[in-house]
């Protein structure tokens, strides 16, 4: 009988060098949210500034466009008034106008394009943070488990 009690005694020992040379799962997931939080965070901001350009973008090519459309329009009114030149001016800015708004339609879109992806990746960041979460809470349980278990064995010696 003192053979078996003394495997069990080497046993736990064992067990409990291991558990204490062991890091704590629960403080390793802890600190992996928090770093995940604050990446999650920096997207959202980010996320935040490609909105504010994208909208710009879409303002200035909105207007390069409303101001082409109007330069054309003064054009055909100073023909139709006989002022050449003055028509050769409205489609000369007709023209830069309508090339200032392709340039920033091309803009827009890759912002838009960019606002996606950044999308995308914010979502899969918060997918991960939580799964992780969930595994947190998993790992605190069983780690409390495995806590009231030794302090059982040490007060009931088995």
């Amino acid at each position: 009988m003192s053979i078996m009690k003394r495997v069990r005694d080497i046993t736990v020992a064992t067990l409990n060098d291991m558990l204490d040379k062991a890091e704590d799962p629960v403080k390793l997931i802890d600190s992996y949210l928090f770093e995940q939080r604050s990446k999650i965070e920096q997207a959202e901001q980010l996320y935040r500034q490609c909105m504010t350009h994208a909208e710009s973008m879409r303002r200035q090519y909105e207007h390069a466009e409303i101001m082409a459309e109007k330069r054309e329009q003064q054009a055909m009114t100073a023909l139709k008034a006989g002022e050449e030149n003055i028509a050769r001016l409205a489609l000369k800015e007709k023209l830069i106008h309508e090339e200032k708004r392709d340039q920033f339609k091309e803009l827009y879109e890759k912002a838009k394009w960019s606002l996606v992806d950044l999308e995308d990746q914010l979502q899969q960041l918060k997918s991960d943070y939580d799964e992780v979460l969930s595994k947190r809470q998993y790992y605190a349980a069983r780690m409390e488990s495995i806590r009231l278990q030794q302090r059982m064995n040490e007060r009931f010696g088995g």
